[in-house]
């Protein structure tokens, strides 16, 4: 049996594999990836799997051990009170060209080509530096209510292929600084919504909608003594958006992957990163695109106090 196999396990349908539990403090938690993303690592992992390349071997170990790091450590995330010792890298000699087309682009980005590139993350482990697909932020909140239009129809892809999460002001600013700081490139501002009132940053991050990541509860113990807690399955989705007893803003942990885009004119993908160093030396940088994945969460409870923050809130980030 492959070692990875320690950090998942086998629910509901042969594909659909959850990490292992693992303990946090006093209490017994799990996190979840979603079936496909498990259903990836392992057939990479098969032992019936055909003969691959040192680099594909050496990706899916440190890929293992980073898995290990964060989720049964609970080490390194994102969201808490210090930054974690994890490093954003940009794959700058990866780029993608998609073209020039509007079907590509936003609004908002402009003549020139669209360029994509994936995001990985350095972790120094035991003196290692491991590189990672994944990484997690903790105290965000998940919107959990039918999304409408200006004249009340409902956006059907709410909640099946992309969702809202928010951050905390200080939550947010330590995650855009840091992924500036570390790959030197920007993000732009119109990504993000910002409600003043309630100290939130929104942020629309997609799912796979063909396998979207399990929704599992956090149900504590009261007595400190029990080294545990139950764990309810209240998802999928759908079922929660739905419903109006489990409507509501949630807070908990995300695991996500992540890409970068960035829409250029005059250049090429040989010479973007020339670009990029090019405009911080005279004091700015290129904004692009970030389209995090959520593989899985895990909740804690139900935010009964906050609202939804509705489009029509500020847009951009002046201010922070």
């Amino acid at each position: 049996m492959p070692q990875h196999w320690k950090y998942f396990q086998q629910f509901q349908f042969p594909y659909q594999l959850a990490a292992a539990t693992q303990r946090s403090q006093s209490v017994m938690t799990v996190t979840y990836l979603s079936p496909e993303a498990a259903k990836r690592v392992l057939e990479l992992m098969n032992d019936d799997s055909p003969i691959r390349p040192p680099a594909a071997i050496k990706e899916e170990e440190e890929n293992e051990i980073a898995l290990g790091h964060i989720l049964d450590s609970y080490l390194d995330h994102l969201g808490g009170r210090t930054a974690p010792n994890m490093v954003f890298h940009v794959d700058n000699d990866k780029f993608i060209d998609i073209g020039d087309s509007d079907r590509y682009k936003a609004r908002d980005e402009g003549p020139g080509n669209k360029y994509k590139t994936s995001v990985r993350c350095f972790y120094n482990i035991e003196d290692r530096i491991v590189a990672s697909d994944y990484f997690c932020i903790d105290n965000i909140y998940f919107e959990m209510f039918p999304l409408e239009r200006g004249d009340g129809s409902p956006v059907n892809s709410y909640g099946y292929s992309w969702m809202n999460i928010y951050f905390s002001d200080a939550g947010f600013v330590q995650f855009i600084r840091k992924f500036r700081e570390d790959t030197k490139w920007g993000l732009r501002d119109s990504l993000f919504h910002r409600d003043r009132a309630q100290g939130l940053v929104k942020l629309g991050v997609s799912i796979d909608e063909d396998n979207p990541p399990s929704w599992k509860v956090m149900h504590f113990h009261d007595d400190p003594d029990i080294d545990s807690a139950e764990i309810t399955n209240d998802g999928p989705f759908d079922g929660i958006l739905t419903d109006p007893e489990l409507r509501g803003i949630y807070r908990g942990t995300g695991i996500f992957s992540t890409s970068f885009n960035v829409v250029m004119q005059g250049e090429d993908v040989t010479t973007l990163a020339a670009a990029r160093d090019h405009a911080r030396s005279d004091g700015g940088d290129i904004p692009g695109r970030l389209r995090m994945l959520l593989l899985g969460v895990r909740i804690f409870g139900r935010e009964e106090t906050l609202r939804k923050i509705s489009f029509e809130r500020q847009r951009g980030l002046r201010g922070i």
